[in-house]
């Protein structure tokens, strides 16, 4: 039966997926800002290489080249694979961070999927686990996320993608609208209570039969439609709600593009009086693999920059 990994080594195998993930994220972008993957896919395979050697016990010079940790790890683990790609990324990344010499969209696909196919396939070589399962969720402090983290990982390991989307946008929900106060005091990343946009709301633009409501019926006296009123106010809460979320992720020195992403990606948590987690999902609503790595990913960065804020604050 295999042994379970240290709490470091599974720490140091989830940030060298981050890395993996960021440099996924950078290789979208337009070219030539797409060049930066580069870098990210080449620290996270030379952060695989210097754990791998380390957990097999392999002791190397601290300005071993590269290229030369590969035949270094081989001695221990002899069915490494992708070493062929791995040299071409690194000669890729020296040309670039070295001598100005801005990489292709076609080289950074390929880099992409070379460093993909080797860490797959050398987690398993090496550490004996599914790539697919390493995540930074365990050295996530807040203790509801972390388990809604944990339980969105199961649920897409079964098949359940859906479900697993629906737990990650809870994780998120959770981050800023507290459900168990026990755990930590509100974030004074909240700016308030959360607002709810008039598209988002159940049954949405019923602020004028309110206001009609509570003026009562137009045949008394001085009475005033009002639908002008409806109107102004919808508008109020809708810039109030949009600029609430986006002063809660940019104070983190999160890029508001990437959390629009994760919101466009994921259901609304719509909330009832009686299921304060209800969900809407869109007709259709079909994620993909590398859509819940992008939002587990997303999740994992806010709970873990709201940590570093508490600890500032505390």
């Amino acid at each position: 039966m295999t042994q379970p990994l240290p709490p470091h080594v599974v720490e140091r195998l989830g940030y060298i997926r981050f890395l993996h993930q960021e440099g996924i994220g950078q290789s979208r972008r337009p070219h030539p800002m797409s060049s930066a993957a580069i870098l990210s896919f080449h620290d996270a395979v030379e952060l695989f290489y210097v754990l791998a050697l380390d957990y097999q016990g392999v002791q190397v010079q601290p300005k071993t080249s590269f290229d030369s940790l590969w035949p270094e790890l081989a001695k221990k683990v002899p069915n490494l694979s992708g070493r062929r790609g791995m040299e071409r990324l690194n000669r890729i990344r020296v040309g670039h961070k070295h001598h100005g010499s801005i990489p292709g969209p076609q080289q950074i696909a390929d880099a992409r999927t070379d460093v993909d196919a080797f860490l797959a396939a050398n987690t398993q070589a090496v550490f004996g686990v599914d790539y697919d399962t390493v995540t930074m969720a365990d050295v996530v402090p807040q203790q509801p996320v972390r388990d809604k983290l944990h339980a969105a990982a199961a649920a897409d390991a079964s098949g359940d993608r859906i479900e697993a989307m629906g737990l990650l946008a809870e994780a998120f929900d959770e981050l800023f609208n507290p459900h168990h106060h026990a755990y930590v005091e509100p974030s004074p990343l909240r700016f308030g209570e959360s607002l709810t946009s008039v598209a988002r709301r159940r049954g949405g633009g019923d602020t004028a039969a309110v206001l009609y409501w509570l003026r009562g019926d137009s045949k008394g006296g001085g009475y005033e439609d009002p639908r002008g009123l409806a109107t102004q106010l919808d508008a109020t809460i809708e810039f109030a709600a949009t600029a609430q979320t986006a002063l809660r992720v940019m104070t983190l020195g999160i890029d508001f593009p990437r959390y629009l992403r994760f919101d466009n990606l994921t259901p609304l948590i719509v909330g009832t009086f009686g299921d304060p987690l209800a969900r809407s999902y869109p007709d259709g609503y079909a994620p993909t693999e590398e859509h819940f790595s992008y939002c587990q990913g997303f999740v994992i960065e806010v709970a873990l920059r709201m940590a570093e804020v508490d600890a500032y604050l505390g």
